[in-house]
């Protein structure tokens, strides 16, 4: 449903530009009619926690007004988390879904330091405040925008026509979600969600897996909301870099999710290295402090389950480790950090304790790790059926996802230009008619957030 509400309003982007006078009352209307069909519950929440953000940000030069402001936004994260993981998951009652606060929160936070240290004014109005909040392609799943920024944007017409390139990133971002993302789920959907025993390498070509269906998944929604905000003549800040082709921690961490690192490191890595640095702490110390701090941070941003956390933790402790030694650069190194990062998201896709702890004792059950029938315990639940029609989806879906990993700096240097590639249009558009899964699809990954 998202999908095709992003769409919409990507179409809507392009009969904007020739609107006379103002877009906001357009946007927000559009925004908001797009958000109450999707999740009417998250539209009321989000105006509430608007209006009252807005008299604090309009003060947040004050310290003691900034105190309280930092206090509401973190109890609001909670107070979603909770509802979204605990509350509404154990209620004999089927109650709505509220979806997309964490991105909020974030974007509030950032707005209220902003306004602290003088880096940006105070927000001028309300209507164009709530404009920006309500801004639809950045809603549900991000990227976590700069609100002044995009207020900034909301009034400005460009004079130049950015169509293509943002026809483009939308083609793209279709390919990403519809045929590589939907058609890897379903070979980790068969690994991971019916509680089967199988041996700890399926258990890991499955980890394996799901990170690949995560970074199509949500790459893709990105160039998707990216897009559209150009058909709009609105930037929102990129999300991904290549990050299976970095060579050390460090680096995949700035090109993977870049909007939400780059907040993490801006607000909590820089603040608690500079508070130790200047106590002359023990560097160690505070490498593997600002680590822990900086991932259980992303952790809290995703939720209160302790699957997160301990997928934080292992990202954190090779994150430190990697600073400490200051580990060179290798290609053999990037495909440890692919590794360890497909494992380390085991948590994060199963988070409930139960579900990790079995995958956990069959991961780590080195006399059983090797399947003793390759066909029953490894092809079959892979392929999602032992039918020569699932190997045969199994293989192009691994297939397909495997060239583009190899040419992906080719086809994003194709569809990042302001100009349409008619070959490469007429390749992705078959393969989405051909491949792609348009029904029972799964909704974006980060839409829970």
């Amino acid at each position: 449903m998202l999908l095709w509400y992003l769409l919409a309003f990507g179409l809507a982007g392009l009969v904007s530009r020739f609107l006379v006078g103002s877009r906001t009352p357009v946007i927000v209307l559009l925004s908001a009619g797009s958000i109450a069909l999707i999740s009417p519950l998250s539209l009321l929440f989000c105006l509430a926690v608007a209006f009252i953000n807005f008299p604090l940000l309009r003060n947040c030069n004050k310290k003691a007004v900034l105190t309280s402001f930092v206090i509401f936004n973190l109890l609001v994260l909670f107070g979603f988390h909770y509802y979204e993981n605990v509350y509404k998951e154990f209620s004999t009652q089927k109650l709505p879904a509220l979806l997309g606060m964490s991105f909020l929160a974030l974007q509030y936070l950032d707005f209220g330091f902003k306004i602290y240290f003088q880096q940006e004014d105070k927000p001028p109005g309300l209507s164009a405040f709530l404009t920006t909040v309500l801004y639809f392609p950045k809603f549900f799943s991000g990227p976590v925008a700069s609100l002044p920024a995009l207020e900034k944007q909301l009034e400005l017409i460009r004079e130049e026509n950015d169509s293509c390139l943002g026809l483009n990133r939308i083609l793209l971002g279709l390919f990403k979600k519809l045929v590589l993302a939907e058609s890897i789920a379903v070979s980790v959907h068969s690994v991971f969600d019916f509680n089967d025993a199988y041996p700890g390498l399926t258990f890991l070509i499955g980890a394996l897996l799901y990170s690949l269906q995560l970074y199509f998944d949500f790459s893709g929604y990105s160039d998707i909301a990216i897009g559209v905000s150009t058909l709009w003549g609105i930037d929102l800040p990129e999300n991904f870099n290549f990050p299976f082709r970095q060579r050390n921690w460090g680096d995949f961490w700035k090109s993977w999710h870049s909007s939400l690192t780059n907040w993490l490191w801006q607000y909590v890595f820089n603040p608690v290295y500079l508070f130790f640095s200047r106590k002359q702490t023990n560097k160690i110390f505070i490498a593997l402090f600002c680590s822990f701090a900086v991932f259980v941070s992303m952790a809290f941003f995703n939720g209160i389950k302790s699957g997160f956390y301990l997928s934080a933790g292992i990202f954190a402790f090779f994150y430190f480790v990697e600073a400490v030694f200051k580990i060179k650069k290798s290609a053999a190194y990037g495909l440890f950090i692919f590794l360890i990062f497909s494992i380390a998201l085991i948590y994060f896709r199963c988070p409930e304790t139960s579900a990790y702890a079995h995958i956990t004792q069959r991961l780590f059950d080195f006399s059983n790790f090797i399947p003793t029938n390759w066909l029953s315990e490894f092809f079959a639940p892979l392929a999602s059926g032992g039918t020569q029609h699932n190997y045969f989806n199994l293989t192009i879906s691994l297939g397909l996802s495997g060239l583009f990993l190899l040419f992906e700096k080719r086809i994003v240097g194709i569809f990042f230009q302001n100009k349409i590639n008619f070959a490469a249009w007429f390749a992705l558009m078959v393969l989405i008619l051909a491949w792609g899964v348009f029904e029972s699809g799964e909704r974006f990954i980060y839409m829970q957030f």
